[in-house]
């Protein structure tokens, strides 16, 4: 437990000094450099990405639709030749 304690409490003390340390850029987080898993996004860099998504999610469903309307003509057709032809009236 004193050795979890300690190793946190340096991970921690790492965690500070970088984040004091003053960047060679200014106006320049720990968020925004290379090495981190998480980027910033301004508000348009966000829009600019569910816009695109929301693109391909109503292309999607362009496309299923279309596969649908397929499959109903299709149903459509082997129902008209499955029924029986009356005979015609003399």
């Amino acid at each position: 437990m004193i050795f979890w304690s300690v190793t946190g409490g340096l991970g921690q003390l790492a965690a500070n000094v970088v984040s004091w340390r003053p960047s060679s850029e200014p106006g320049r987080s720990f968020l925004q450099s290379k090495w981190s898993p998480v980027t910033y996004l301004s508000d348009h860099e966000y829009e600019k990405i569910l816009e695109g998504r929301l693109l391909r999610i109503e292309a999607e469903i362009a496309i299923v639709d279309e596969n649908i309307k397929e499959l109903r003509d299709a149903e459509k057709r082997v129902e008209q030749q499955s029924t029986p032809r009356s005979p015609k009236a003399q």
